[in-house]
């Protein structure tokens, strides 16, 4: 998929932060690696399909990290995330790839919804399902 520039923002800064509505992710990045910062929602994809909010991708798109800032709908959330995996990426795609949901409240990890989610992603790409309640953190040096 195309991506246009104008929801592209490039950065290598220790701390890349995504936030929407006082949910918040904090990807800690202390090798300073670049990567892109791509709006999703209202960004690339403009129509009424299920899709997350954000996407951070590293600049030889070796890694994608998709972002759902969402307040209590868990199910709903994962289910944008999955959509959103499988619109950007086939199942041969060579891509490790993080799809997180970040919440407002406690979050069901053993959910059969979550966990049918789950499945989906790990059979479709090897894709690993997080949630994390806001403000989330997540270390991207531990994935290299």
């Amino acid at each position: 998929m195309i991506i246009p520039e104008e929801f592209v923002e490039r950065t290598d800064v220790p701390i890349i932060k995504m936030e929407e509505r006082k949910k918040k992710v904090l990807f800690h990045n202390q090798c300073r690696r670049e990567y892109l910062k791509i709006q999703i929602d209202d960004g690339v994809c403009q129509d009424q399909e299920l899709k997350c909010d954000k996407l951070l991708r590293s600049l030889d798109a070796a890694r994608d990290y998709f972002v759902e800032l969402k307040g209590d709908d868990v199910h709903h959330a994962v289910k944008q995330l999955l959509a959103t995996v499988q619109r950007f990426h086939t199942k041969s795609t060579k891509c490790f790839i993080r799809a997180l949901a970040v919440t407002t409240s406690a979050a069901p990890k053993t959910d059969t919804t979550v966990m049918h989610v789950q499945a989906q992603l790990k059979a479709f790409n090897h894709a690993t399902l997080l949630i994390k309640r806001s403000p989330a953190e997540y270390d991207l040096d531990a994935d290299l």
